[in-house]
């Protein structure tokens, strides 16, 4: 990273593919002539949360805290004409320049892909300033991200990238305005569907029902980077005539854009694209950098670990296997085909068993045993279980315990006017609810008998019980 917060893409390879000057004959590695790839800057914070997700590991994490702020900070700053879209370093296919991971398509300028791995790592990295502590920078990268939402999905002809008449979103805008990349290019499409940028039902739909087609069409088993031609001036050479290399092949790399963005539309549909990987493993061990259009062969001489990224979806987004700083976490999207899933996942020294089914998710550890029909997230804090209803940090219920008592969870619902759990541990020894509105009325009932109570100001609610035997706990909002 140079001091101003440019993230350098990394290459490894032989002398020749270089930005003279830039190759270390000690270690190979260089900037590759073709462009400055900005996607180094999203990917280095997306990495970094994703990181510390995995160890929770706070003073790693603030170790990177700010270099990660320059990451960002140098992104946003690139808003020339400041419209809430981020503008790369080249500007016009006339450069015959690359700005993101497709190094030989001269996108640039108001790059679709590059803006939405922004959003990502903008939320992502909110999360992580929120956990250290600052609310002022968390909110600021909020916002920023609100407002390239709000840009990013208007039409093409109000300066976003939604094109109406291809229905589907655009790759790029030149800086003359030029609008490019409206081939129905997946790798863009997806990022915006699974990142959270386009939320709206019609319009997911709509792109993941036309690219089914598409994919039907051609049997192909995996999905391409564009379904159609860029034009030609757009690319170089090496990717023309069509379909070949970045203009029309297929490269699994990106797969697990499609299964996210499948996942909540249609997760059979999810499961079909990552069956048909594992065929395609079975068959060549995916020891490909890509596979051609026509015959669906795999070529190239630099074999590509990313081609493993559907078979990560598998357990990401339909297992929902998704680990917090804090806790497990765990948001399936199971299918009935797989109902009876079990497996084991190894987390901080923690072995998690998961049992799996439809609306139907268990987690065990050797302390505790939590089952839902719904996402959640839980964690030990001591001798106590913490439960984060949906796998996120607005609210969760502490469950005490004693020094070695198994801890027996069920949580048959939470809801915005109340919650069930029930606890067939041998002892209970009370619980305290967090992320109440403050001064409320709840009544709870246990076993049957009803009480009422009122939230704190700090919006939390104690229940002190402490008694043996199972006990089902109902907690209703009073209005």
């Amino acid at each position: 990273m140079r001091e101003d917060g440019r993230v350098l893409s990394r290459w490894h390879d032989v002398p020749g593919d270089e930005i003279p000057g830039t190759y270390n004959r000690e270690t190979g590695y260089y900037e590759a002539k073709w462009g400055y790839t900005i996607d180094s800057q999203t990917g280095y914070v997306i990495n970094t949360a994703g990181q510390f997700d995995l160890t929770g590991d706070l003073n790693w994490l603030r170790s990177h805290q700010q270099s990660c702020e320059r990451a960002l900070d140098w992104l946003i700053r690139r808003d020339t004409d400041d419209n809430g879209i981020f503008e790369m370093m080249n500007g016009h296919i006339s450069e015959q320049k690359a700005s993101d991971w497709l190094d030989i398509v001269w996108a640039g300028f108001e790059n679709a892909f590059v803006n939405a791995q922004l959003y990502e790592a903008l939320n992502q990295w909110a999360g992580c300033e929120l956990v250290l502590g600052d609310t002022g920078k968390a909110a600021r990268y909020q916002q920023v991200a609100r407002r390239l939402k709000d840009a990013f999905n208007k039409p093409v002809d109000e300066g976003g990238f939604w094109s109406p008449a291809k229905k589907q979103y655009v790759y790029w805008r030149d800086n003359d305005g030029t609008i490019r990349g409206d081939n129905l290019v997946t790798p863009v499409n997806f990022a915006a569907i699974a990142f959270g940028l386009c939320d709206d039902p019609e319009r997911i739909a709509t792109i993941l029902g036309h690219i089914e087609q598409r994919m039907i069409a051609e049997s192909l088993f995996h999905w391409p980077l564009c379904f159609d031609s860029f034009r030609q001036e757009e690319v170089h050479s090496n990717n023309w005539p069509f379909p070949t290399y970045e203009n029309g092949d297929i490269f699994p790399t990106w797969g697990y854009l499609g299964i996210r963005s499948y996942v909540r539309y249609n997760n059979a549909l999810a499961m079909k694209y990552i069956s048909n990987i594992l065929v395609q493993y079975r068959k060549d061990g995916l020891s490909a950098q890509r596979y051609t259009r026509v015959g669906q062969t795999g070529v190239g001489t630099d074999i590509l670990a990313g081609s493993s990224t559907t078979v990560t979806a598998l357990y990401s987004d339909i297992y929902g296997i998704r680990p917090k700083w804090n806790r497990m976490g765990l948001e399936p999207n199971m299918v009935p085909a797989l109902n009876g899933t079990q497996f084991s996942y190894t987390l901080r020294d923690t072995v998690y068993t998961f049992t799996l089914s439809v609306d139907d998710y268990r987690m065990k550890t050797a302390g505790f045993s939590v089952k839902s029909s719904n996402a959640f997230g839980a964690g030990k804090s001591g001798n106590d279980l913490v439960f984060f209803p949906g796998n996120r940090e607005d609210s969760k219920l502490v469950c005490y315990a004693g020094a070695n008592e198994f801890i027996n969870l069920e949580v048959n619902y939470w809801e915005a006017g109340g919650c069930k759990w029930t606890v067939r541990s041998a002892n209970n020894r009370g619980f305290r609810v967090y992320g109440l509105k403050p001064g409320a009325r709840y009544q709870l009932m246990v076993n049957g008998q009803a009480t009422e109570l009122r939230v704190e100001i700090d919006g939390t609610l104690a229940i002190n019980t402490s008694f043996s035997g199972p006990a089902a706990f109902t907690l209703k909002l009073l209005v």
